[in-house]
């Protein structure tokens, strides 16, 4: 499952924090006005409706040589993850 974010925005702060930023759906961040922070080992910012697709799903994440998601896997397993809406 691939980060259809272009490359520029695969790296956001909020709130002091900073984030990767993957989506399944969108290429911009300008197209989501409510993106959810996902805070496991690697704090991510998600859209909504990547939210619904990947939520209770064990994900591995997958970097390139310069420590970018550019895909997740999902993995056997439930679980729930941290979540919180960021302004």
């Amino acid at each position: 499952m691939f980060n259809t974010i272009a490359a520029p925005y695969r790296f956001a702060k909020r709130n002091g924090d900073e984030y990767h930023v993957f989506s399944l759906f969108v290429e911009t961040p300008h197209e989501v006005s409510n993106w959810m922070g996902v805070k496991t080992q690697h704090n991510v910012l998600i859209d909504p409706a990547t939210f619904e697709e990947l939520k209770n799903t064990r994900l591995e994440w997958i970097f390139d040589g310069s420590n970018v998601i550019v895909a997740c896997k999902k993995l056997p397993g439930v679980i729930t993850d941290k979540k919180k809406e960021i302004d």
